[in-house]
């Protein structure tokens, strides 16, 4: 017989069990030299979650800088996001999220962009950025960058008029000049 039964049961402790995630990023472009104006290229975002754990509530923020244009829906490959981007022919802000992101999966975000027509020649840095509400074990792979430099074109034509086209020495002859882009 146990003489003291009221020490036979514990009330249970609860433990906090919080899974932990690695995410990160490399942002690709599919070429270094974009002309303004001219035919569009992709940024390439391989987005992976090392684990061990799931991550939830991913989101990854890719903000068009100025000069650069979105032209085409947003394709993912992989078990896919949910993506929005901004108007066609416009800059802003390209999102897209996924609820639960596992341990070893990858995903690739491909974005169709454009150099503006007008854009200032020069380097152009566009960074993309990925989170989680899951708490994370390394976030210096959070982001990517790639650079694309824009070069501008020009097509100049030039017309040269005369009036009268026939003069007399010493009469008054006009030329027009045209030059356009």
């Amino acid at each position: 017989p146990d003489p003291n039964t009221a020490n036979n049961t514990q009330n249970p402790t609860s433990t906090l069990v919080t899974g932990n995630v690695d995410l990160s990023i490399v942002k690709t472009r599919s070429q270094a030299i974009v002309v303004a104006g001219g035919p569009a290229f992709t940024y390439t975002l391989t987005v992976n979650n090392s684990g061990p754990s799931d991550a939830q509530n991913v989101v990854v923020n890719d903000p068009l800088p100025v000069g650069i244009l979105f032209v085409s829906g947003i394709q993912t490959t992989g078990t896919g996001f949910t993506c929005v981007g901004p108007g066609v022919n416009q800059n802003g802000m390209v999102t897209c999220t996924k609820g639960v992101m596992a341990p070893g999966e990858t995903a690739v975000i491909t974005i169709t962009a454009r150099a503006a027509e007008g854009a200032n020649p020069g380097s152009v840095t566009n960074t993309a950025a990925v989170t989680s509400s899951s708490p994370e074990s390394d976030t210096t792979n959070n982001s990517s960058s790639a650079d694309v430099t824009i070069q501008t074109s020009a097509e100049l034509v030039m017309t040269k008029l005369d009036n009268p086209d026939a003069v007399t020495a010493g009469d008054l002859l006009t030329y027009t000049i045209a030059v356009t882009n």
